[in-house]
């Protein structure tokens, strides 16, 4: 229960650090940022370049050519139009926009001309605020604190269901599963004939058809070691990654399950895993 109430109070710590940086500790700042392009647009073509925006930003814009081209800005996520007009020869223009709504927006011009290509100078000064952290490992401390306090209560959360009423080990007369630690397992298939290599192949082969492992790799001809993807922070044991690595020796089979610590269910995948062991039994009875 001490652990509990440490996970909760870490979590309840982490969250007020990670709101007081980015409220009580920060500052809004008026951010500018300054855009310049230089362009010659071919003959009956166009040039078009988008920005980010944020909603309340200010855009200032000045626009320089020696021929008469179209010109307009737009939203590129919503029907808006800030601005859409024909710039003649020579027209210095200068355009100042207010955005309303965040987005992507875009500038286009278009030189309709057949016979010439136009130059085209413009500067885009984009203005928006801006929060500030002023102690940004504040809020970093922060966040480590909350993933460290929710691998605690997870672990706590565990914990409460090993409790009621599962065991580490668990076993017949032929098979014997028990947990070495919360994310490791081990189970011994005792047969009374010696295991061939063709019957360890057939497991192998099971496994990866049936089971889901996907990477197989022999590290001797008597060891292999599996692998199967999963999701991350799943409690069914089904959908958990984990590695196995299977051995045998006479009529010993010697199976070696590891999951990812923030996936382990202890006791719980226990029962998982002897189950898939029962039928890896089962299998081998059953071609006998």
């Amino acid at each position: 229960m001490k652990l509990k109430y440490m996970g909760m109070l870490s979590l309840f710590l982490g969250v007020l650090l990670v709101i007081s940086s980015y409220t009580i500790l920060s500052t809004r700042e008026y951010v500018t940022r300054n855009f310049h392009e230089d362009l010659v647009i071919d003959m009956n073509s166009s040039y078009s370049k988008c920005y980010y925006v944020y909603s309340g930003s200010l855009l200032n814009m000045t626009i320089n050519s020696n021929g008469t081209i179209e010109f307009s800005i737009y939203s590129r996520d919503s029907s808006i139009v800030l601005e859409d007009r024909v710039i003649y020869s020579r027209e210095a223009h200068r355009g100042l926009y207010n955005v309303s709504e965040e987005g992507v927006y875009c500038i286009l011009f278009i030189n309709n001309r057949l016979d010439r290509l136009i130059h085209v100078e413009y500067a885009l000064d984009i203005y928006s605020w801006s929060i500030v952290e002023q102690y940004p490992l504040l809020s970093v401390s922060g966040f480590s604190i909350i993933v460290f306090s929710i691998i605690v209560l997870y672990y706590v959360f565990i914990r409460s269901y090993e409790v009621r009423g599962y065991t580490s080990v668990l076993e017949r007369e032929d098979i014997v599963c028990k947990s070495k630690s919360l994310n490791k397992h081990e189970c011994v298939i005792r047969l009374c004939r010696e295991v061939s290599l063709n019957k360890f192949r057939d497991i192998v082969e099971y496994l990866k058809e049936l089971k889901g492992y996907s990477r197989v790799r022999y590290l001797s001809e008597n060891i292999v070691f599996l692998e199967k993807k999963g999701k991350l922070l799943t409690r069914r044991y089904e959908d958990k990654p984990r590695t196995l690595v299977i051995s045998i020796k006479d009529n010993t089979i010697t199976l070696n399950y590891i999951i990812p610590p923030l996936n382990a269910s202890g006791s719980i995948d226990l029962k998982h895993i002897y189950e898939e062991v029962v039928e890896i039994k089962s299998l081998i009875d059953k071609d006998s």
